[in-house]
């Protein structure tokens, strides 16, 4: 519901409210931001759905619902209440409010529609036209009575390039960017690998003229699955976080994090220089690439108090040396924000409940 909000300014003294009057303008989709622009229009970043522009038809009001704050002091007056603070609460002032039904917009008039795919909860992948070649992406999104459903094409042409069969169904796939120097000299840098991890087992597969399945000069633990994976930078070499620990790949040698007793880890994330891992029991581990020596060393230790089920340590932005905060998804229906500045590894910046367990979690930066 968005109301226009009229002040009555004291004639001698414009600093001095007397009175105010609140009418209702239009009801529209819930936004995160409202922006007027000086050519009356009204642009409206929606938390569902899509975005709207919207023109003023007119800013007067005569047949608004609306309230003003004489009718409030005359309802305080015969109410002989002992104090303005015990009248004004929330049931009398749900008797005060005018009452209206929402309609179609009376006021505004829509010029314009930016699509917006957010919130996006269903995503599949297929061609299921019949008569296209490459295949479209079809989405669920927005939620409540603004939810749709999206087809989604590709703007360019889509070229097979290789074609793997796989032994069994895979549970996650990784690609690993070319951190050699002969890679860090060159104006592109591409992926390398391919990780496709199995309930038990990983399949690595080279990347070049050909997709090709790699052996064990790649340096991953093939018998078991990979949570995370990534290559460090400045040719630090490879790392591959596994249920039973990190292994840490550099220069045909690999060294391995094994978990501490009998716990196991449950998810992981990691980029070019950071990873984060979780325990069974909700202990949260951090881990950095030393920058002198290369080696990936342990930071920091965190009990969360609840079971961990998803996390993101996000991507290091262009002039930084590390991402600054880590998302933890926990199994007690709430996100927190952690921080991963130096001086205060894994403490606690912020949360929000959610109504349901979350499955995954992701950190955008925005420019």
């Amino acid at each position: 519901d968005v109301f226009k909000v009229t002040l009555e300014l004291d004639s001698k003294d414009k600093t001095k409210v007397n009175g105010m009057t609140v009418a209702l303008l239009d009801v529209l989709p819930v936004s995160n931001a409202l922006n007027i622009s000086k050519l009356g229009m009204l642009f409206l970043s929606a938390e569902f759905g899509d975005h709207e522009l919207l023109q003023f038809e007119r800013i007067e009001l005569p047949g608004a619902p609306t309230c003003t704050s004489e009718e409030c002091k005359a309802a305080f007056l015969e109410s002989n209440a002992s104090s303005a603070s015990s009248f004004f609460n929330t049931d009398n002032a749900a008797k005060m409010a005018c009452k209206f039904v929402p309609t179609i917009l009376t006021n505004l008039r829509k010029v314009y529609t930016l699509d917006n795919a957010a919130a996006t909860t269903g995503v599949m992948v297929g061609e299921l036209a019949g008569n296209e070649v490459s295949p479209q992406i079809y989405t669920l999104n927005g939620r409540g009575p603004r939810s749709t459903m999206r087809i989604l094409r590709h703007g360019a042409a889509v070229t097979e390039l290789a074609v793997s069969d796989l032994p069994g169904v895979p549970g996650g796939i990784f690609t690993i960017k070319d951190n050699t120097e002969e890679a860090q000299s060159s104006d592109e840098i591409n992926d390398r690998y391919i990780v496709v991890s199995f309930a038990d087992a990983t399949l690595v597969l080279s990347i070049g003229e050909t997709v090709e399945e790699v052996g064990k000069e790649s340096g991953f633990l093939a018998n078991a699955p990979t949570l995370a994976c990534s290559a460090l930078g400045n040719d630090g070499g490879l790392c591959q976080v596994h249920p039973a620990g990190v292994r840490h790949i550099h220069r045909g040698k690999a060294v391995q994090w094994h978990c501490p007793g009998l716990k196991r880890i449950e998810c992981a994330s990691a980029n070019e220089s950071q990873f984060i891992i979780a325990l069974a029991g909700g202990e949260i581990i951090y881990f950095e690439v030393d920058p002198a020596s290369g080696n990936l060393m342990e930071k920091a230790t965190k009990d969360v108090g609840a079971d961990v089920c998803c996390l993101d340590v996000g991507t290091i932005q262009s002039g930084r040396s590390r991402s600054m905060f880590a998302a933890i998804g926990c199994r007690d229906q709430t996100v927190r924000i952690m921080s991963l500045e130096p001086d205060s590894l894994l403490s606690q910046r912020g949360s929000t409940a959610l109504r349901s367990r979350p499955h995954s979690v992701a950190l955008q930066f925005l420019s």
